[in-house]
C-alpha cells in the first residue's frame, strides 16, 4: 500500500548523510554510462541526462519514495532539484575537465579507461584537500614561520605537492596498483594544472597578504 509522504519524506533528508552518500555514488555511477564527450559544446543536456538518471535511481532506491503515492511527476522534479543543488558544482567540474582534457578534437577519438573514470570520479576531493590546504594557512597569523621558507611561487609549488602527497595517500591502492586498472603510471599533471589554473593567483596573492611580501 502507497503512502503519500514521499515529498515530505525526502524534504526532511536532504541534508542526511546515507541520502546524500547514496545520492552521490549514483551520480558518480552515472559519469560511467553519460560521457561527456558525447555532449561537447551541449552541458545542459549532459547535466540533464546525468541528473534524470540519477533521480530515477534515487526514488527507486527507497521504499517511501518508490511507493509514495505522490504525484510521480512531481516527486521526480522535485528529487531532480535535489540532486542538481547538491550536486551541480560537481557535475560541471566533471564536465569541464573532461571537456578540456581528455575529449580531443572528436568525440570518437575519446578513449575512456577505467583509471581515468576513478580519478574523475574523485577529483572533487582533491579540489577539497586544496580548498582545506588553504583555509590552513588563511587560519594560520600573519608573518607565520613559511613566510620565512618560501616565496609566492615556492608557496604555491608546495601546496600544490602537499595536495597530491594527501589525495594519493588517500587512494594509497590505486596509485600503487601496477595493473592496467591502476594508476601507478597515470599522468597526474592535470592535478598540478588545474591547481595552478584555478588557485594559483588566489593562493599567490594570500602568501603576499599573510607574509607582507613585497613582489617589487
Amino acid at each position: 500500500m502507497g503512502n503519500k509522504n514521499g515529498l515530505m519524506w525526502i524534504r526532511r533528508r536532504m541534508n542526511d548523510d546515507e541520502v546524500l552518500k547514496l545520492a552521490k555514488n549514483i551520480v558518480e555511477e552515472g559519469f560511467d554510462y553519460t560521457h561527456p564527450c558525447d555532449f561537447i559544446g551541449n552541458y545542459d543536456s549532459y547535466l540533464n541526462e546525468i541528473i534524470y538518471g540519477s533521480a530515477q535511481t534515487l526514488i527507486n532506491s527507497f521504499d517511501e519514495l518508490y511507493k509514495s503515492d505522490d504525484d510521480r511527476h512531481i516527486l521526480e522534479s522535485f528529487v531532480y532539484k535535489f540532486i542538481e543543488l547538491k550536486f551541480g558544482k560537481y557535475i560541471k567540474e566533471v564536465y569541464d575537465w573532461y571537456i578540456l582534457h581528455e575529449c580531443g578534437d572528436s568525440v570518437n577519438e575519446s578513449v575512456v579507461t577505467e583509471s581515468k573514470n576513478f580519478l574523475r570520479r574523485r577529483f572533487l576531493r582533491f579540489i577539497e584537500i586544496v580548498e582545506e590546504q588553504i583555509e590552513g594557512y588563511e587560519q594560520n597569523e600573519d608573518g607565520a614561520w613559511w613566510c620565512r621558507v618560501y616565496n609566492p611561487e615556492s608557496f604555491l609549488e608546495n601546496l600544490i605537492d602537499r595536495s597530491i602527497e594527501i589525495f594519493i595517500d588517500e587512494n594509497w591502492h590505486f596509485f600503487h596498483d601496477n595493473s592496467e586498472r591502476g594508476g601507478s603510471d597515470m599522468d597526474i599533471s592535470i592535478l598540478n594544472k588545474t591547481v595552478e589554473e584555478e588557485y594559483g593567483n588566489y593562493i599567490k596573492n594570500l602568501f603576499v597578504r599573510k607574509c607582507g611580501y613585497n613582489r617589487y
